[in-house]
């Protein structure tokens, strides 16, 4: 079948079209015929070759790939979805190495969950991965309505997320941005802008003379976006390498999707949320396989807003 792959880690012109097995199904997974399937920055980490580390016996072509749209192809042992439903999910690319850029992905049954009907696939497909970060984002603070909270990375794509689902569940939020940015995060439900910069520590604290009750720091700040934070609040960091130390009772932690992507019945309900309007998607491009290169080169435009998508039924 074929799939965007590389041979080799290096640049965007590292990606091509590449043939790689038919995968088979094992008890409790699922093979879907892939439609959509979104190009992230974690994928160009991949390409780059960050990624190795983690999938030590993948062997080459490397297939990327995370977020899907499709319909279920096979089915494994003790799986109840049918042939023939559309779905829309994530890839288990640990510990293959083979992610969703492909015609056919084998996932687990746990990680996919039936599509809305009648909603934009291509719009679907950018809320799996990115939307469940933000729901682990808000699950794992646990604030109560009315706190105070610092997004950075707001104008991103999961930054939106947490955003909007901040904001739905009574938070304050405060999002930093490029300046550009303002009318878009202020229309996702933030409360307060601030400009992204060198003093955006002393923006807030002028805001907030104590300090914020949390950061969620989808920007890589780092150890920089802690003086954000008033004693003993909460910073979490989506990137593996970016957990700044710990100061002043402030326990900085990563979180994953991962905590939540075997729950299908959370994907669902940011499906549906999608559908209602309740998460604003935002799609940068579409683009067919035979331009992969060029979807990992948008994909690590600075300043990109909204996800490079890979149609496989254009």
């Amino acid at each position: 079948m074929a799939a965007v792959g590389f041979h080799a880690y290096g640049g965007p012109d590292a990606v091509r079209l590449v043939e790689v097995p038919v995968p088979e199904p094992g008890p409790g997974e699922v093979r879907v015929r892939v439609r959509m399937t979104t190009v992230n920055p974690a994928d160009v980490q991949y390409r780059r070759g960050d990624h190795a580390a983690f999938v030590p016996d993948a062997l080459p072509p490397f297939v990327g790939g995370l977020e899907l749209v499709g319909t279920v192809d096979a089915v494994g042992e003790g799986v109840d979805l049918l042939p023939g439903a559309t779905v829309a999910g994530s890839s288990h690319f640990i510990p293959g190495g083979r992610g969703s850029h492909a015609e056919l992905v084998v996932t687990g049954a746990g990680a996919v969950a039936p599509c809305p009907a009648g909603v934009d696939e291509v719009a679907l497909a950018t809320v799996p991965m990115n939307g469940l970060t933000a729901r682990v984002v808000l699950d794992t603070l646990a604030l109560p309505p009315g706190a105070t909270v610092v997004v950075t990375g707001a104008a991103g794509a999961v930054g939106g997320y947490v955003v909007e689902l901040a904001s739905a569940a009574g938070l304050e939020v405060v999002a930093v941005a490029s300046s550009t940015d303002e009318e878009l995060v202020v229309g996702l439900g933030a409360t307060a802008f601030v400009p992204r910069g060198d003093d955006v520590a002393q923006e807030v604290r002028a805001r907030h003379p104590d300090g914020v009750d949390a950061v969620v720091d989808a920007a890589m700040l780092d150890a920089a976006a802690l003086p954000m934070v008033r004693d003993g609040g909460r910073l979490l960091t989506l990137r593996p390498g970016h957990v700044p130390p710990p100061e002043r009772g402030i326990e900085p932690r990563l979180v994953s999707f991962r905590r939540y992507q075997d729950r299908p019945d959370v994907l669902a309900d940011l499906l549906a949320l999608s559908a209602s309007g309740g998460l604003t998607t935002r799609v940068a491009e579409v683009l067919t396989p035979h331009r992969g290169a060029e979807a990992h080169a948008l994909a690590e435009t600075p300043g990109l807003r909204g996800r490079v998508v890979l149609a496989f039924d254009a």
